[in-house]
């Protein structure tokens, strides 16, 4: 039986990258300078990463899925992806015509930045729907100088280098924030009038779902963690990202099944035992509300 995904920590994925478990602070922040290697093809399967990642095209060209989602990766191109997500690289420009510049960081190491990850993801809907930004000449200039910093300092073994990069990487994530949010709301025209508290519980929100989804579909669960009632919630929720809570737990299962769907055989039963549902004809009714598909057309 084939799995449905693998899962990833930083140490994996610096392995696949050719980065060596004994390099420093590669547990928790890495970097590479990619020009081909085996860790693209290791990445033609499912994968999903527990950290942050974000992927700066130099050169070429890939088609890459996150969450199910098809993008070019293209020159000039930003991806972030952040923990939960399912990518999967499906082709890649000849070995000579690629170039990129990896970054990841562990979900730990960032929460020790200097800087509010809630304001990176102002809207963290439409984040999470365009995670590939394409980046003018001026923009290109000044990551890349970043990143160059970046990698000069992780490579030269310096006292406080942990810091440093702590420092870097918060000042990569003001400058990050203020365009994403930007470029977004230009491309969408979404106004940005919801409070800091407001989008803070969002993210906080959205980050519980992520990791509970499995177990928990009920918005209770969730407000309780929250120290809110179920109905407030469900408002704050609705007023800041456009959709229900309910709506947003329900999304992150129906991806969840339908990665299980495509990217394995297990059999339906289980993966509705998986997904907690009383019975395999309740997940049945619940997918096909959700996709207007049954789990067995799906998966075809």
């Amino acid at each position: 039986m084939k799995n449905s995904f693998y899962d990833i920590d930083i140490i994996k994925l610096g392995k696949y990258l050719g980065i060596s478990a004994n390099d420093k602070m590669s547990e928790d922040f890495i970097i590479s300078d990619i020009r081909y290697n085996s860790g693209l093809d290791m990445l033609k399967y499912p994968c999903r990463f527990n950290g942050y990642m974000g992927i700066f095209c130099l050169k070429g060209n890939l088609e890459a899925e996150i969450n199910l989602k098809r993008y070019n990766i293209k020159e000039n191109s930003l991806i972030i992806s952040t923990p939960g997500n399912i990518s999967r690289v499906y082709k890649a420009d000849e070995k000579e015509s690629i170039h990129f510049i990896a970054v990841a960081a562990s979900s730990e190491f960032m929460t020790n930045i200097r800087y509010d990850l809630a304001r990176l993801f102002n809207e963290s809907m439409s984040v999470l729907n365009n995670p590939c930004i394409s980046l003018n000449d001026d923009e290109c200039e000044i990551y890349k100088g970043y990143f160059s910093l970046a990698e000069k300092l992780y490579r030269s073994g310096m006292p406080n280098t942990d810091d440093a990069l702590k420092f870097l990487v918060s000042s990569v994530f003001c400058m990050l924030g203020t365009m994403w949010s930007d470029r977004i709301s230009q491309a969408l025209q979404l106004p940005r009038t919801h409070s800091a508290r407001s989008k803070l519980v969002f993210e906080e929100f959205l980050s519980l779902v992520r990791e509970h989804h499995n177990e928990e579909r009920n918005v209770t669960y969730y407000a309780d963690r929250l120290c809110f009632t179920p109905k407030y919630l469900s408002k704050l929720i609705k007023e800041v990202s456009g959709q229900s809570a309910p709506q947003w737990i329900d999304s992150f299962v129906i991806l969840e099944a339908k990665n299980m769907l495509k990217y394995s055989d297990i059999p339906i039963k289980e993966i509705a035992q998986r997904l907690k549902f009383s019975s395999t004809a309740a997940f049945h009714t619940f997918f096909k509300a959700k996709t207007g598909l049954t789990p067995a057309s799906y998966r075809g």
